[in-house]
């Protein structure tokens, strides 16, 4: 298992999100879907 907590992430002075966790189990696929996705909207900084 990976586990990431207290995650943030801002745009100037707006918070998008604070103090997020996520956990990845061993064995579980993940995906991300999203609108109008493409690579260099920023969309994917977590993983890249």
């Amino acid at each position: 298992m990976l586990g990431i907590s207290k995650l943030g992430k801002s745009h100037g002075a707006q918070v998008l999100f604070s103090e997020a966790s996520i956990n990845f189990n061993a064995g579980s696929r993940y995906g991300i879907v999203g609108a109008e996705y493409s690579p260099d909207d920023g969309s994917l900084w977590l993983f890249r």
